[in-house]
């Protein structure tokens, strides 16, 4: 690996990565996004992160971030994708800039979650059987005022199914079921079936972001955070040899930016069997102790 990453060294000039299992986990506390973000950018380099998460990342991370980039007074703007890449951003120290949306509209709200109850009633899932951190998550998430920032339509859709569920403007979240209860793989494929039935196919996509949540975005034709990291290589103006990009879920929601994007230089943290150890995503060294701490290691040898 260190053979590689010293390929390439010279080359890099922008950072892709995903976020939660990527950049910043909760079992790694020591590992801090907005210190890896500055490292980066007084480095001369570019950033862009493209998170599962929604509006709570953009009124939160965004915001950060915007912050950052003020109080240094870093002349660089910082791309931001949220619900899988379905919303994108541009940072900088006099705010956002939306670069492009593509909402559901709440009659396909009401589709998709009609949709997952068919699913789960078809599998016979109770409420005990949901992987209990999504729950308490989006328990949390209901006590919140989202006034601003979600359509009352949209909440009050959720409200009434206790946690199981969260909507918003971009996406649609469910909590998986745990997987020693029913096969989440085969759940997700359910889920996208039924949808298909009620939406007709290829309008909507459901993507696993971890073990835990799912999520439902519009289907732009291809991986959703494919689609953004095609517009944010036109954004940067940079050749593929030139970005490099991280990702936990090489089979899961960061496929599209580590597998199908064919770039050159991909890296994820999670193990997994593969034919060929020459071709990317590349296995980061150390991805087994400390995952996340693998990719700062990595980045922090990159722009060092």
């Amino acid at each position: 690996m260190k053979i590689l990453l010293s390929e390439i060294k010279p080359k890099i000039k922008a950072f892709v990565f995903d976020f939660d299992g990527t950049i910043k986990s909760s079992k790694e506390p020591d590992c801090l996004p907005l210190e890896l973000i500055e490292r980066i950018v007084s480095a001369g380099k570019k950033v862009a992160i493209v998170t599962a998460s929604g509006v709570s990342a953009l009124n939160g991370l965004g915001q950060q971030i915007t912050r950052l980039l003020l109080e240094g007074n870093y002349s660089t703007r910082v791309y931001l994708g949220i619900a899988n890449g379905m919303g994108l951003y541009g940072l900088d120290k006099q705010g956002k800039c939306e670069l492009y949306s593509y909402p559901i509209e709440i009659i396909d709200v009401k589709k998709i979650l009609k949709a997952w109850e068919k699913a789960v009633s078809l599998v016979g899932i109770k409420d005990e059987d949901l992987v209990e951190k999504g729950l308490t998550t989006f328990k949390r998430f209901l006590e919140k005022d989202w006034g601003r920032y979600i359509p009352k339509d949209y909440l009050s859709l959720v409200k009434s199914r206790k946690g199981k569920c969260f909507a918003e403007r971009l996406k649609v979240t469910l909590v998986m079921p745990r997987s020693e209860v029913f096969s989440q793989v085969e759940f997700v494929r359910m889920v996208q079936e039924e949808i298909d039935k009620l939406t007709g196919k290829e309008k909507f996509v459901i993507e696993t972001g971890d073990d835990v949540f799912a999520h439902v975005t519009c289907w732009p034709r291809m991986e959703p955070k494919l689609f953004a990291l095609n517009r944010i290589k036109l954004e940067l103006e940079l050749k593929d040899r030139e970005l490099v990009v991280f990702g936990d879920m090489p089979f899961g929601n960061d496929r599209g930016m580590l597998i199908d994007s064919n770039l050159p230089y991909t890296f994820t943290n999670r193990y997994f069997k593969k034919k060929d150890v020459k071709k990317p995503p590349y296995f980061l060294s150390g991805l087994a102790e400390r995952p996340v701490l693998s990719v700062y290691r990595a980045v922090n040898y990159l722009i060092n």
